[in-house]
């Protein structure tokens, strides 16, 4: 298996995905503003080559990192406590967040102190409907 030709950073809102793609000398060569609906994200990403996405852990970031990998990207989870550039920032905007995660990605994974989510069970993804028998309460508790 190859690397990542591009590098994307995806700071995730509760209603829009921000994305910032890096090429291989870390040039910025896209950004998006995407809703935070399986359907756009999945039109987004399919039209990407080989990706590292790196995401925070987040309320989304369960589903998100999963459809990346669905998808056959590389899905990096950065630890929010770890990552104090993007905490500290002064010029803290989704657009900026989103530039500094691929930067991060590119650079050193190990910046990132990468985790994983616990469980791949349920979880509520926008523009899908949860599972017969399912509350969206249980599926937010099952990740």
């Amino acid at each position: 298996m190859t690397g990542p030709n591009v590098f994307v950073g995806c700071d995730l809102s509760d209603k829009k995905a921000f994305l910032c793609v890096l090429d291989l000398r870390g040039a910025v060569i896209g950004r998006a503003e995407v809703r935070l609906r399986e359907p756009e994200l999945t039109a987004w990403l399919a039209q990407q080559p080989r990706a590292r996405v790196v995401l925070e852990i987040g309320s989304h970031s369960a589903w998100v990192s999963r459809l990346v990998k669905r998808l056959g990207h590389e899905a990096v989870l950065a630890n929010p406590r770890q990552v104090q550039l993007i905490a500290r920032s002064q010029r803290k905007t989704d657009k900026h967040d989103a530039e500094l995660l691929a930067r991060l990605g590119r650079a050193d994974l190990e910046l990132l102190a990468p985790v994983q989510h616990r469980s791949e069970g349920l979880s509520e993804v926008p523009g899908r409907e949860a599972a017969p028998g399912t509350s969206s309460a249980a599926a937010r508790e099952s990740e």
